[in-house]
């Protein structure tokens, strides 16, 4: 697997958040700092290292099923906004992070997880996964703007 994905599994952050630790040097795989994002790993055979500290794999998955209330962001993170969906969650000592998205004003059923192969399998079109949205609008609605 590539060394980004590998240190976005074991909760050093997103995959593009891990890049950073690599361009600057704090990562190494048996030994030797590595620089090249492409570089890959096999958890069961190399020794990977973020600042000195020896990186493994979860054997477990955190899965959340959440009514998200309206009012409420779905990022992780907003600088602008604090109530986001992890202030409604006792804290965790690994990361977790929302699966999609609902609007600010919007609510309903939100997963959140520490599974990144669980979110890309709901996420990516690939795997076709029927998504049904129920929404309610004050007056009449146009055809026209519906297929918009």
């Amino acid at each position: 697997m590539r060394i980004n994905a590998f240190l976005a599994a074991a909760g050093f952050g997103a995959r593009r958040t891990v890049e950073r630790y690599i361009r600057n040097g704090e990562v190494e795989v048996d030994g030797k700092i590595i620089h090249d994002l492409a570089t890959k790993v096999d958890p069961e055979q190399n020794v990977v290292k973020v600042a000195g500290r020896v990186v493994v794999l979860p054997t477990e998955h955190i899965y959340i099923a959440l009514n998200k209330p309206p009012g409420v962001i779905t990022s992780a993170h907003d600088p602008h906004n604090k109530n986001n969906v992890l202030t409604l969650l006792p804290p965790f000592k690994r990361r977790i992070f929302p699966v999609g998205r609902l609007d600010k004003n919007s609510e309903g059923l939100l997963f959140l997880t520490s599974d990144g192969d669980f979110a890309n399998s709901i996420l990516h079109p690939k795997f076709k996964l029927a998504k049904i949205y129920k929404v309610k609008v004050q007056g009449k609605v146009k055809w026209e703007a519906l297929k918009a």
